[in-house]
């Protein structure tokens, strides 16, 4: 069995919950959110609506990844042009979907390891009870319906 495991909140929760983070990532206040989330805006491949939600995010090698489990990064096949507001300013973006199951857990593993270990992999939705860094072998099945974006200028 494995020790790493999903760590997120509930759908309900975050219902409840991003109308008033995207108000402070909005406002003069997003400092105290800022350096771990920021809001997407995608526009739907069916629809053509522009929708915006808060996604927690790492920054490395000038761009920024998300891990996520939701179907909205789908819209990214149509049109990868997205508009991130980070720290307060507007950025137009270039998403690329990483999905191929081992490149998500290497990628993962590096990211992790970018920003603090281990005992903070809750910013990418996992959490690790070992001493160890987990295997490849224990950390893909948490992984299994995830996938990376990486966003660049």
């Amino acid at each position: 069995m494995s020790r790493v495991t999903i760590r997120r909140p509930s759908d309900r929760l975050v219902t409840a919950g991003n109308p008033i983070v995207r108000a402070i990532l909005r406002s003069p206040l997003h400092g105290m959110m800022s350096k771990g989330l920021c809001l997407l805006s995608v526009t739907g491949r069916k629809t053509g609506r522009v929708v915006t939600f808060p996604v927690g995010y790492a920054r490395m090698d000038e761009a920024l990844f998300i891990v996520s489990d939701h179907t909205w990064y789908k819209n990214l096949a149509k049109n990868p042009e997205v508009e991130v507001l980070l720290a307060g300013k507007r950025t137009t973006m270039r998403g690329e979907v990483i999905e191929y199951p081992a490149e998500v857990v290497q990628l993962t593993r590096r990211l992790v390891a970018h920003t603090g270990g281990w005992k903070k992999a809750s910013r990418f939705g996992l959490g690790w009870d070992g001493q160890d860094d987990p295997t490849d072998e224990e950390l893909a099945p948490a992984l299994e319906k995830r996938v990376i974006v990486r966003l660049r200028p």
